[in-house]
């Protein structure tokens, strides 16, 4: 499975095309979400495991601490990197 980088993820119910509340950009595909989405939520929402991904806000660098308090802003652009695993 693609996890964000060929699908359209819906954070309104499930729509795809019924835009409630914002617009952020998810690896570069829109992504409508209801006003106050967090990033754990957007991530969670695209098969994400939050723990295991590096985030970046608009080019910025994200510490996993604020995924649960920091809500994008109409427009933002995530980018969602999965860690390596291994051992």
């Amino acid at each position: 499975m693609d996890k964000g980088g060929g699908f359209l993820f819906t954070c309104s119910g499930g729509r795809p095309g019924r835009r409630r509340g914002e617009m952020v950009y998810f690896n570069d595909k829109p992504l409508p979400c209801p006003d106050g989405a967090t990033l754990l939520e957007i991530l969670k929402l695209a098969g994400r495991e939050p723990a295991l991904t590096v985030v970046l806000l608009d080019g910025k660098f994200v510490p996993a601490s604020d995924y649960r308090s920091l809500a994008p802003a109409d427009g933002a652009r995530v980018t969602a990197k999965d860690l390596p695993g291994g051992g």
